[in-house]
Order: structure tokens, then C-alpha cells, then sequence
């Protein structure tokens, strides 16, 4: 059986995934350097599991994906050698 409730369940903008973190320059840096020493496998695993989780919860979910990944890229030392989903 069913019962309706009162309560309403609204969005959070401030947790949302795909929402981009304007990080100074050094904290930024060592976000991709704790990312770059994981190892693949962990980095599979992590990135299906996001993609599974949230893709089909949001409306161009890669390309956001993508795009938030084109403003640090200047900051990946092996930028053209990432892994692709």
C-alpha cells in the first residue's frame, strides 16, 4: 500500500555532480595529482560507477562531463593521454 506524505523532495544546486568548482590554481593541481596516481582499474571502476549512478539523471551528462574536464585540462601534465569513457 501507498501513503502519499507531505514532505517534497527538492534538488540541491550545491550538490549537484556536474557543477564546476572554481579551484585556485594549487588546489587545483592537487586534485589532479591525487586523481592522476590512481591506478586505471580504480579509475574505471570509479568512472562507471558515476556514469552509472547519474547519467540518466541529467541531460548531457558527457558533454558536461567533457567541458568541465576542458577548464582544468591546461593543468594535466599528460593532458592528451587521459583515459576516454
Amino acid at each position: 500500500m501507498i501513503k502519499k506524505l507531505s514532505t517534497k523532495l527538492i534538488p540541491d544546486p550545491k550538490r549537484v555532480v556536474l557543477m564546476f568548482f572554481q579551484l585556485n590554481k594549487a588546489r587545483t593541481k592537487r586534485v589532479i595529482k591525487m586523481v592522476s596516481s590512481l591506478e586505471e582499474s580504480k579509475v574505471q571502476k570509479i568512472q562507471n560507477k558515476v556514469f552509472k549512478e547519474f547519467s540518466d539523471r541529467h541531460r548531457y551528462f558527457e558533454e558536461i562531463i567533457f567541458s568541465n574536464y576542458l577548464r582544468v585540462e591546461k593543468y594535466i601534465p599528460m593532458a592528451g593521454k587521459v583515459s576516454n569513457w
